[in-house]
């Protein structure tokens, strides 16, 4: 069964009586020698359309009584706190805190929550203190920076923590993104030099202890069979993974021992093939293992990145490389997402608790389960992996034991104060949001003018479309900008909207501005050019349909000389609006020749009077264009080169 037939509001009037008047005023402008009277600025500013009652998309811009489609968002809650307030979202319960991403810091955010979800590392930082001799910290001291951002992403009641001092304090260029590995190893390198000047030892070795490990490295003559040893101190482990599907085979390579030719011995003084071989001697509570993904392609002489998929344990072993208890197990997983090595994003996978958490940027989100089993590894088609691949590996020592540790006391009391202010500003806002959204709906309901109400306020209509969408930080009404060139309000009324006096009162005390319109502030000058087009239109849409009965070739009454043009130019001309027909100089186009003669093709050509060319030719410049006879033969030229070619194709 079909529903009622929808109207649209704006039409809901009978148009033929709209019609009809246009008629009439048209009329009594011609006879009373261009009089404006008031019926005349009512039509020409379509004051008597309807208000538009059902909602849609767009507005009716010809319609200063339609406020539909100038309210873009339904709920304007949202958008009322983008523009009432900068402050992030309060955090879900149970939640972690994210890190605003300042323009390219992605790899800073995720280190650094690698970081702070390693409480043994944070414990330490919490247990810094200015030495006595020290000056007062200051703003753009990075170890009380780093203490406050880490105490921030603990006990935070904000969705996520904006740490612009932090990278303030380490002079980063915030729109400039940095590879995540280097990163940290220069700011932990960084941080151990200021930890280093500490006077409490636990401090000054907070990040040996941390995540400091050593190898040893061997040199075995097979001459003399002298050993030599060599002892290195790492902060991670760098892992070649091209052509290689597991951590294991990783570290294989990487600790295997290989034979080296040529080599000169201190020992037996002879040059002789020697074993070199690696081996751990000390491991560090944190063992990061950098898979590298980034290499220097000699093909295109420019570093690439390897896409290979590399799956790793969730507890690894290392007893084959190191004599004792090595045993470590997986806490975290930086990525990196994008195609390039000079580009893309960062993102963090932390592990607790058993479930795995997202850390992108500001975004904290629950994943539960591993997701970087090779069951789900995820693929943009069949051979081509996912641009997110793991990049750095966070591993922890079984025998370390992670406590929560609680901030300095004037830490967390400056935390506190700042939740308390923020929830505070946050309720203050949601307040306001709904007081703003009644108030809202009440100037809604009074916004249009009463039917029969001879008196309103014109506003400008873009004004007013911002005001329908945020209800703050709006500058002041400028009604200047719907003036005519007479200082009068114009005619063209997608720039203005007609409503009710009180709703002007409102909006004017709220915000301020104007002037002040009313229907006297009309425009009777643009009014008078409103009717003299609209009889320039008649006459020109009167003349065209008479051109169209001209030359129907059922009616056609003219039984004089006929002439040929385009068919398709003619359909163009037929279908075009009044004010954009097609350009005259093509109406014998596809039907003459080089030579400007007809080309046979018939089909492509339409018979008109000689009338309707008088009138097409009246607006062709062109003299060289002359009209085709209706009986018009094929341009000879044309035919004999035809007949020339034919002969030659013959020979």
């Amino acid at each position: 069964v079909r529903g009622p037939k929808k109207i649209r509001q704006t039409r809901d009037f009978d148009m033929g009586d709209r019609t009809q008047k246009q008629e009439r005023l048209i009329n009594q402008f011609l006879t009373e020698d261009n009089i404006i009277t008031e019926d005349h600025v009512k039509h020409a500013y379509n004051i008597e359309l309807q208000i538009c009652e059902s909602y849609r998309e767009k507005n009716c811009s010809e319609n200063p009584n339609c406020f539909m489609g100038l309210r873009q968002k339904k709920d304007r809650s949202e958008a009322v706190i983008i523009v009432k307030s900068a402050l992030p979202p309060v955090k879900e319960k149970d939640c972690f805190v994210g890190l605003k991403n300042l323009g390219a810091t992605c790899y800073m955010n995720s280190l650094v929550q690698c970081l702070f979800h390693n409480a043994c590392f944070r414990k330490g930082v919490y247990n810094w203190k200015p030495n006595p001799d020290e000056k007062l910290i200051n703003d753009f001291d990075i170890c009380y920076q780093f203490q406050l951002l880490m105490a921030n992403l603990q006990l935070s009641q904000k969705k996520y923590f904006e740490p612009r001092s932090f990278a303030m304090a380490l002079n980063l260029n915030t729109g400039v993104q940095q590879d995540a590995q280097e990163f940290y190893k220069l700011f932990v390198t960084h941080l151990d030099e200021r930890f280093s000047k500490s006077q409490d030892p636990n401090i000054r070795h907070l990040i040996k202890s941390t995540f400091m490990g050593k190898f040893e490295y061997s040199t075995s003559c097979k001459n003399c069979h002298h050993v030599s040893r060599q002892t290195e101190e790492f902060l991670d482990i760098n892992l070649t993974i091209s052509k290689k599907n597991r951590l294991d085979d990783c570290l294989s390579q990487y600790f295997k021992q290989e034979t080296l030719s040529g080599y000169s011995c201190g020992s037996c003084n002879r040059v002789a093939d020697v074993a070199r071989g690696i081996k751990l001697t000390a491991l560090p509570k944190v063992l990061n293992i950098q898979l590298m993904r980034f290499v220097f392609d000699p093909k295109v002489k420019a570093k690439q990145k390897l896409m290979d998929h590399i799956s790793f344990p969730e507890e690894l072993d290392l007893r084959r490389y190191y004599d004792g208890q090595a045993s470590y197990s997986l806490i975290a997983v930086l990525s990196h997402i994008g195609l390039s090595a000079h580009g893309g994003h960062y993102v963090a996978h932390l592990k607790r608790n058993n479930n795995w958490w997202r850390l992108d940027d500001e975004n904290v989100s629950l994943i539960q389960t591993n997701p970087f089993r090779t069951s789900t590894f995820t693929f943009l088609s069949n051979d081509t992996p996912s641009s997110e691949t793991p990049y750095i590996l966070v591993y922890k020592l079984k025998s370390t034991e992670f406590l929560s540790p609680e901030p300095p006391a004037e830490v967390t009391e400056l935390i506190f104060k700042e939740n308390e202010k923020f929830i505070q500003e946050t309720i203050t806002i949601e307040d306001e949001i709904r007081s703003e959204n009644m108030t809202f709906e009440e100037i809604c309901k009074i916004l249009p003018v009463p039917p029969n109400e001879t008196s309103y306020v014109w506003i400008e209509s873009d004004w007013l479309k911002l005001w329908f969408n945020r209800s703050t930080d709006l500058p002041s009404i400028d009604n200047t900008k719907i003036l005519c060139q007479h200082g009068k309000i114009t005619t063209d009324l997608s720039k203005l909207k007609r409503i009710s006096i009180i709703a002007w009162e409102f909006l004017q005390s709220r915000f301020g501005g104007g002037p002040r319109f009313s229907f006297n502030d009309c425009c009777n000058d643009c009014t008078e050019l409103y009717f003299q087009m609209k009889i320039a239109d008649r006459d020109a849409k009167q003349k065209k349909n008479n051109i169209r009965k001209m030359c129907d070739p059922y009616g056609q009454k003219y039984k004089e000389e006929h002439c040929l043009i385009s068919k398709a130019w003619y359909q163009e001309w037929n279908s075009s609006p009044l004010n954009k027909p097609p350009n005259p100089e093509r109406i014998l186009q596809d039907i003459v020749c080089e030579h400007g003669n007809f080309n046979g093709e018939k089909s492509k050509s339409r018979s008109i009077p000689i009338q309707a060319w008088e009138h097409f030719k009246s607006q062709i410049n062109n003299e060289s264009i002359k009209p085709l006879k209706s009986d018009a033969k094929k341009c000879t030229i044309c035919a004999e080169l035809a007949t020339d070619n034919l002969e030659i194709q013959k020979l």
